[in-house]
C-alpha cells in the first residue's frame, strides 16, 4: 500500500500516527482526539501518572524548522505543561514527523537528550543554547501575553520533549502487523474500523473496547495475552472460574458459514443471468470456487473451534475436581 492508496482511502498521517501510538501502547485504554493536542494518551493507573501529548507533522505543510517549533509547537506544548504540570505526572511532549527536523533544531533536540540522560548539566545545555533559549521564552510570553516564563514549566517540558520519525509507509505496516498479530485473519477489516474511528472523531475520546466490539475481538496481540498469570491462590483460582464462565457460555453457530454459503449461491446465480461476455462468465467461476473453498475452510474452522471450546469447558471442570479447595460455582 503506497500513499496514494492512503489517500484515497481518507485516512491522513496524523490518523495511522494516531493508531501506531495507540495500539501498541499496552496499557492504553483510550485515546483524546483534538482535545489537548493532535492526540493524547493518559494513563491513570500507574503510579505516578502519566500522559503523553503529541503533535503529527508533515512535510506537506512545511519543514520541521526551528521557527515553527519556537513559534507553533513550543507554546502549546508549554500551556499543556502549565496545565498538568505536577510532581505526580509523568509528562511526555511527543513531536511525530515523516521527515527529519533542520539543523538547528536537531542539534537542540540531541542537547535534551543528553541533559535527559544526565551526560551534561541544566547549565551546560543552557550555556551551550542560551540564545535558543531566550528565543523561546520570548515566543512564549508573547504566545500567552506572560511577563515570565515560569522556569519550571519550561525545564518539565522540554524534559519530557521528544521528536519521532515514522514515514507513512512505517506507520501503516506497523498498524497492519499489529492488528494482524491480534487475530490473524480480516486484518483489512479491522484496520479500517480503527482509522474511522479516529478519523471521524473530530474532538473526543475513542475507547479501545468500543473498537473490539466493533470488529469482533481483542486489540492485544495473541502472544502477550497468553502470557502466565502469577498471583495469590485465590487470584489464581477466580480467573480459573472466570475463564470457565467464559468457554463453558459460548456458543458457536456452526450452521451459519453453509446458512451463507447458500446465500452467496443465490447471489452468483443472479449474476449469472445477467453476464454477456466470457472473461466475465470465468472470473465468476473462479470467484465461485475460491467462495466455495473459503467456506469450507470456514465450516471446518467453526466445528474445530466449537471442539476447543468444548475441550477447555471440561477441562477446567475437571481441575476443578481435583483442587479440594476450589469453591467456586461451575454446576451451570
Amino acid at each position: 500500500m503506497n500513499g496514494g492508496e492512503i489517500a484515497r482511502r481518507g485516512f491522513k498521517y496524523q490518523d495511522w500516527a494516531t493508531a501506531y501510538y495507540f495500539l501498541t501502547d499496552e496499557e492504553a485504554t483510550q485515546v483524546n482526539i483534538e482535545v489537548h493536542d493532535d492526540f493524547s494518551i493518559f494513563h491513570h493507573d500507574k503510579e505516578p501518572t502519566s500522559r503523553q501529548f503529541f503533535q503529527a507533522k508533515t512535510s506537506d505543510v512545511g519543514s520541521m524548522s526551528w521557527t515553527l517549533f519556537r513559534e507553533k509547537i513550543i507554546p502549546n506544548f508549554y500551556e499543556i505543561c502549565s496545565e498538568f504540570r505536577s510532581e505526580e505526572e509523568n509528562l511526555s511532549f511527543v513531536i511525530v514527523a515523516d521527515h527529519n527536523p533542520s539543523r538547528q533544531l536537531n542539534t537542540f533536540i540531541q542537547g535534551i537528550e543528553k541533559l535527559r540522560d544526565n551526560r551534561i548539566s541544566t547549565e551546560v545545555f543552557r550555556t551551550r543554547n542560551d540564545r535558543l533559549m531566550d528565543a523561546l521564552n520570548s515566543n512564549i510570553e508573547r504566545s500567552h501575553d506572560l511577563d515570565e516564563v515560569d522556569d519550571e514549566v519550561i525545564n518539565q517540558m522540554l524534559g519530557g520533549l521528544y521528536y519521532q520519525f515514522h514515514s507513512i509507509d512505517e506507520l501503516v505496516t506497523q498498524v497492519r502487523s499489529y492488528i494482524r498479530d491480534c487475530q490473524g485473519g480480516r486484518t483489512d477489516y479491522a484496520v479500517d474500523h480503527v482509522l474511522e474511528a479516529i478519523r471521524d472523531t473530530e474532538s473526543g475520546t475513542v475507547t479501545k473496547r468500543s473498537i473490539e466490539k466493533d470488529i469482533g475481538h481483542r486489540l492485544e496481540r495473541v502472544s502477550q495475552s497468553t502470557t502466565n498469570f502469577t498471583g495469590s491462590p485465590t487470584e489464581i483460582r477466580a480467573n480459573a472460574q472466570e475463564m470457565y464462565n467464559d468457554y463453558s457460555a459460548e456458543e458457536i453457530d456452526v450452521a451459519k458459514p453453509a446458512k451463507d454459503k447458500g446465500q452467496t449461491q443465490n447471489y452468483i446465480d443472479l449474476l449469472e443471468s445477467k453476464i454477456d461476455s466470457e472473461d466475465e462468465e470465468v472470473e465468476l467461476e473462479v470467484t465461485e470456487s475460491n467462495i466455495e473453498q473459503g467456506f469450507e475452510i470456514a465450516e471446518e474452522a467453526k466445528q474445530d473451534y466449537q471442539r476447543a471450546v468444548d475441550d477447555i469447558s471440561r477441562g477446567l471442570e475437571n481441575l476443578f475436581e481435583l483442587d479440594p479447595e476450589f469453591e467456586g460455582d461451575n454446576d451451570d
